[in-house]
């Protein structure tokens, strides 16, 4: 009978060890499966991150571009635009071609884009000095050196101040000689 016993726990055992096996076996397999898996996400974390950074380059450059091509749009643009003004409550409409015709003026610095102006209630640029001089002013843009100041003394003083606010030193260096 103990012979019978031993040889029933010698089946058992090696049924309990077989089934350990197995089950240690497929438990391995589970690690393996998964530790796999877990290797397939790090990779495409690490693909997903290589993406995000390429598109963030591409928004930068984009972004970069934008401001280059309104730059562009600017300058090309520039010379056609009508500029109307409101200089001390006189309205003037000029195109910034004149505007600009003197690089180192005040007004080329005022219309080159990098300032931003005031503008009225009506959307006129607004420039805070003499309206009825500044007449004197654009005709000088418009007509260079054929320009012929006017007789009045007093007029010609407040003229010549205009310009020298505005920075029109070409001028007054004509006006001078």
């Amino acid at each position: 009978v103990q012979a019978k016993k031993r040889k029933t726990d010698s089946i058992n055992n090696t049924e309990s060890s077989d089934v350990t096996a197995s089950m240690s076996s497929k438990y391995q397999l589970k690690v393996q499966e998964v530790v796999g898996k877990i290797n397939e996400l790090t990779s495409v974390e690490n693909q997903f991150k290589q993406i995000l950074r390429q598109v963030n380059e591409l928004v930068s450059m984009e972004k970069e571009m934008k401001g280059e091509s309104e730059q562009i749009n600017k300058m090309t643009t520039k010379w056609n635009d009508i500029v109307h003004l409101n200089v001390g409550g006189v309205k003037y409409s000029t195109s910034l071609d004149t505007l600009t015709k003197y690089q180192g003026s005040m007004l080329f610095s005022m219309f080159s884009g990098r300032f931003s102006l005031k503008k009225d209630e009506k959307g006129r640029v607004f420039i805070d000095r003499d309206g009825i001089s500044f007449r004197y002013v654009l005709e000088y843009l418009r007509n260079g050196d054929e320009w012929i100041l006017p007789d009045d003394p007093h007029m010609t003083k407040i003229i010549l101040q205009e310009f020298a606010f505005y920075g029109l030193r070409c001028f007054i260096q004509i006006v001078h000689f």
